[in-house]
């Protein structure tokens, strides 16, 4: 038996003992903005290269220089170490081998309604969410992503076969697609879903455009609109912000283009029917394009550095891993509840892997896309080889 192989069998076997397919629902609920959503920032750059994947000490691609966020009970520190092509590192609240949970909330909203990306329950504010479920540990809290990979690429048919054992669980409709970053052409992907509505992973490339709109410099009362858009998901600040744009779907899809995406057409469907925003098309192989290519970006590190930042209720799937950036979406798309996210993973050196991963699961809830996308990360990421990451052209 291979080395990955043995590496895939364990951690399913692994999965299947925790039972973490399942999330619990409990009575409650969240309010829209709270101060803790809005960490300050503080920047410091130690010796360029240092990379370490565990906390307390993070790492992100490029140079978005060190984070110090106040943190409110519930609520979790995230850190970074930059690298490519400068470093920086800073530290953040580790979490025991075995405790960490990760609660999760029902839908997404269409982002031009108010609030976060829950469904609202109180029409007077639009600030009162439903209720969501309960935390639940993961097999593999953080996921630690030190260890030098074998040689070589995943093979996708290897992957589609450790896969085999979550579409079981979850149903087929289940999508991955990764690559190394600086290298979109080399995107490779298993799977598929019925629906590929963006939902709110479209938000990231939203913030890149409004960093770049602006040069890098946008006004305080606009970064803190990304900053809400991008920790905690809120609908009403990607609405402003995809207003900010002027024109934004042509602003978006050149921050696309530019990132190797050549196909997806913002506020279109998968008929090029005009729709919100958050029901943009994005298939996850594209989407996996864009976060190749996201970290080699001009203007990108402040949007590396809010998505380093997510808040602790949206730590689900690449959230497991240490040190990612990733931005996620949800919702009750035509053909059955959809997740999905897109984001960059740190791997050995200054190496880094672009991915997206999307699941629609035959029991039509959250919860269960959730734990779908738990388990595909924890394959994923034990299957990577040294060659499916990479750093951004110099």
């Amino acid at each position: 038996m291979s080395r990955r192989a043995t590496v895939a069998a364990t951690v399913v076997g692994a999965l299947l003992l925790t039972g973490c397919s399942g999330i619990q629902a409990e009575p409650g609920s969240v309010t829209a903005v709270e101060a803790s959503a809005t960490p300050s920032v503080a920047t410091t750059r130690p010796t360029p290269g240092q990379v370490t994947m565990v906390s307390p000490t993070q790492s992100t691609p490029r140079s978005a220089g060190e984070s110090s966020a106040a943190t409110t009970p519930g609520s979790t520190t995230s850190t970074r170490t930059p690298v490519p092509p400068a470093a920086s590192s800073s530290s953040s609240a580790s979490v025991p081998a075995g405790s960490a949970t990760h609660a999760t909330t029902p839908a997404d909203q269409t982002p031009d309604q108010a609030g976060h990306e829950q469904p609202t329950t109180d029409g007077a504010s639009s600030t009162t969410n439903a209720a969501s479920p309960a935390a639940t540990p993961l097999a593999t809290p953080e996921i630690d992503t030190r260890t030098l990979p074998p040689a070589g690429h995943l093979d996708p048919d290897e992957l589609q076969a450790a896969l085999a054992p979550v579409r079981e669980r979850y149903g087929d409709r289940l999508a991955v697609a990764w690559g190394p970053v600086g290298e979109p052409a080399a995107v490779r992907s298993v799977g598929a879903t019925k629906d590929v509505e963006s939902w709110s992973t479209i938000k990231a490339p939203i913030a890149l455009a409004i960093e770049q709109q602006a040069d890098g410099e946008p006004s305080e009362s606009v970064r803190r609109q990304v900053r809400l858009m991008l920790t905690v998901s809120d609908n009403a600040a990607a609405s402003a912000l995809w207003r900010e744009l002027g024109d934004p779907a042509t602003r978006v899809r050149q921050v696309l283009r530019e990132a190797g995406d050549e196909t997806t057409v913002p506020a279109r469907d998968a008929d090029g029917a005009a729709v919100t925003f958050g029901l943009t098309a994005w298939q996850p192989a594209d989407a996996a394009r864009f976060a190749t290519m996201l970290p080699c970006a001009p203007e990108a590190d402040p949007v590396l550095d809010l998505l380093g930042s997510i808040d602790s209720e949206h730590q689900w799937g690449l959230g497991t891993v240490a040190d990612a950036r990733f931005k996620g979406g949800w919702g009750p798309s035509p053909h059955g509840y959809l997740a999905r996210q897109v984001g960059v993973i740190p791997r050995h050196g200054d190496q880094w892997v672009g991915v997206a991963i999307a699941a629609q699961p035959d029991a039509d809830n959250h919860a269960q896309a959730v734990a779908a996308i738990d388990e595909a990360t924890t394959i994923l990421v034990s299957l990577l080889g040294y060659d499916d990451a990479g750093t951004c052209p110099r």
